[in-house]
């Protein structure tokens, strides 16, 4: 049987945002720690990394909401491998509310090895992996590969940012959580420029929340480094929309991140979904990635 492992949160008042429920962020805090909380019980050190000592980062995560949680909730995070082989290990995730049992969501991650000094990626150890997945490899689904963007439309908004000191975490690099927080940042910073602010979606009683998150982490950042974040929307459904963000190494143009999520227009005092706003998609038009060539051709197929 593959290392599963349990850990147990109290949410905090600062873990919730303006509506009062727990910060995507958080989720993925969660799922962060439960991960190497069971690492440690492995026998793997993960205090305090020397800067010449191996450390796990993550490289690709997917979390799907469905139930928000809010300050005075308690959480159960229960975490399995499901995947441990020499080139990266898969966690997969339950968050459960640990009064209701309810799921709140669910998560995997993949994990891989690297060097704290040069960051070179590691092979992971014989004989970790062997404690972490006895007996070889379980039969799980191969994961679905990360997906592609639409070429972007015209107008992609755009922020520049310096990586701060409070973005990193013991491996010296950008945490993982931190740059969900970018992503949703800009978000709504995106929603501002094109004439729909937080403000605004409040006094409606209705908004967009992200129900789905996926992130490709294919280098990491420094402090001092200054990143470039970008976005721009899919073509939007009766209630739903895809949003697609890419970060960048301003300087060198490196391409660090790629991230997409699936966003939902509720309503706030029941949250159940609604259809977008005909004004919304109007104001939203410049920032909506056309129709690829392929897309066009299996339209016009398909009508």
């Amino acid at each position: 049987m593959s290392l599963q492992y349990d850990a147990f949160f109290d949410i905090r008042h600062y873990e919730c945002d303006a509506f009062g429920h727990v910060n995507h962020g958080v989720y993925l805090q969660w799922m962060q720690e439960a991960a190497l909380r069971a690492l440690a019980s492995a026998g793997f050190d993960i205090t305090h990394p020397r800067p010449d000592q191996p450390i796990f980062q993550m490289s690709e995560n997917d979390i799907t909401y469905y139930k928000p949680l809010t300050y005075g909730d308690a959480v159960r995070v229960c975490t399995r491998v499901i995947e441990a082989t020499q080139a990266h290990i898969r966690n997969e995730y339950i968050i459960h509310d640990a009064a209701s049992g309810e799921i709140a969501a669910k998560g995997i991650s993949q994990w891989v090895l690297m060097a704290g000094d040069t960051l070179e990626t590691l092979p992971i150890p014989e004989s970790l992996i062997q404690v972490l997945q006895p007996g070889g490899v379980a039969t799980t689904p191969a994961p679905e590969p990360f997906p592609p963007a639409p070429p972007p439309p015209e107008f992609v908004y755009t922020l520049t940012r310096a990586v701060e000191w409070r973005d990193l975490d013991f491996s010296r690099l950008v945490n993982g959580a931190a740059y969900m927080y970018f992503l949703e940042n800009i978000s709504w910073r995106a929603g501002e420029a094109l004439g729909w602010p937080m403000t605004r979606m409040m006094a409606m009683g209705q908004g967009f929340v992200a129900r789905r998150y996926r992130t490709l982490y294919l280098h990491p950042a420094r402090l001092g480094d200054v990143l470039r974040v970008a976005t721009w929307a899919g073509r939007p459904r009766r209630a739903t929309g895809m949003r697609y963000y890419t970060i960048h190494h301003a300087e060198s143009g490196r391409l660090l991140v790629r991230a997409q999520a699936l966003w939902v227009w509720v309503n706030f005092k029941t949250g159940l979904p609604q259809r977008i706003p005909r004004a919304l998609l109007d104001d939203f038009a410049p920032n909506i990635a056309k129709l690829s060539e392929v897309e066009q051709v299996s339209k016009s197929t398909v009508g």
